[in-house]
């Protein structure tokens, strides 16, 4: 059986947009949590930051402190997300569990200056009304406009190796259960058929 091996190529188009989700997934996830923890806390202490008000009071000033603290939490938490995991691992959370990773086309590891030239060239691509990201299903790399600014392309890291011997192991464990009902079936067509007429005939000569 001839096996395909995913590791090295070029991620397509609707991998990277799945691991994508998956991220803006995490990071609203964790805006909403903070952003819950951090009202649930005010009110403890008295502090409504839904509704500050400007005042002389210390309890004004505490109220706008950090209502604009977590207005800048929500503003940095995204690009500071994806600098940190590409600049650490290559890859954020979704980008894991989708099994691709970003590497440099120098071949050296991923350093902040990359990651952060790829994230200005992940905003001009929104700003290009997403042309960027759809560059990517037409060059011969799979690379965004991000990934030409940054000199990275986006690769597999994992191998595709284990899926074809699951279906191998599956393909002949279904090939003997055939064998297995074939054979049954073999047996079952040499025995003689249960004749209900003749049963009844013999019954009647046994009793004359």
């Amino acid at each position: 059986m001839i096996e395909q091996d995913l590791q090295g190529q070029y991620a397509g188009f609707v991998s990277r947009l799945i691991a994508w989700v998956i991220d803006r997934g995490i990071i609203i996830g964790i805006l909403g949590i903070v952003g819950w923890l951090i009202t649930y806390l005010g009110q403890i202490v008295g502090l409504d930051i839904t509704q500050c008000t400007v005042t002389t009071g210390w309890e004004g000033y505490l109220c706008l402190a950090v209502a604009a603290g977590l207005v800048l939490f929500a503003l940095s938490f995204a690009p500071l997300y994806f600098l940190f995991f590409w600049t650490l691992a290559g890859m954020t959370p979704g980008k894991a569990m989708l099994g691709v990773r970003i590497v440099r086309l120098d071949g050296k590891p991923m350093d902040f200056r990359t990651s952060f030239r790829r994230y200005i060239g992940y905003l001009l691509s929104f700003l290009g009304f997403g042309a960027g990201f759809f560059w990517i299903l037409i060059d011969n790399r799979r690379q965004g406009w991000h990934d030409k600014i940054a000199s990275t392309c986006v690769v597999y890291s994992w191998s595709a190796r284990q899926n074809e011997r699951l279906i191998d192991r599956m393909t002949r464990w279904l090939f003997k259960s055939e064998r297995r009902i074939d054979k049954y079936s073999t047996k079952l067509a040499g025995k003689p058929i249960y004749d209900k007429d003749k049963d009844k005939n013999t019954s009647t000569q046994d009793h004359d």
